[in-house]
């Protein structure tokens, strides 16, 4: 799988390829931001859209300023990644400068699925946002996919 971590312009204009590996996009954008565009190509199976701020939890913020990331979003992450895992060979995963929540999501993917962080960690560019990370772990940890009941 390939897991690429993209600022939101780069995103954008990666939709622009005519011929690519089918892709799900985790799309992370600031709530005072329009959505992110992106150009309808066949090979995008899915687009999961969040808004949250990039914010530690634990950071004495304004919470009526700032949103942070919540357990339900990253309840949304998990269940699109599995949703998608097996149909696709790319995530992009972006957010405004794609370094901070798009790298804490697409390491808690990496480690989960491919059982190493892709050098995430130690990549200059990327510093993942400890929150997020902790938070996609968590729901990673507990998930268990919904089961269709029948009558």
């Amino acid at each position: 799988m390939i897991y690429e971590i993209l600022p939101r312009w780069k995103a954008s204009s990666a939709t622009e390829e005519i011929d690519a590996p089918d892709t799900a996009i985790i799309s992370i954008i600031d709530p005072e931001n329009p959505e992110n565009s992106f150009n309808d190509q066949a090979w995008i199976k899915g687009v999961l859209r969040l808004e949250f701020d990039d914010v530690e939890d634990n950071e004495s913020v304004d919470r009526e300023r700032y949103i942070h990331m919540t357990e339900e979003q990253a309840e949304q992450i998990v269940e699109f990644a599995y949703k998608h895992y097996n149909t696709v060979k790319r995530f992009i995963v972006h957010c405004e400068a794609g370094a901070s929540r798009s790298a804490a999501v697409a390491v808690a993917l990496c480690e989960h699925f491919e059982k190493h962080d892709n050098n995430i960690w130690s990549d200059k560019r990327y510093f993942p946002n400890n929150h997020v990370y902790a938070l996609t772990k968590a729901a990673l940890s507990g998930y268990a996919p919904r089961q269709l009941c029948s009558l």
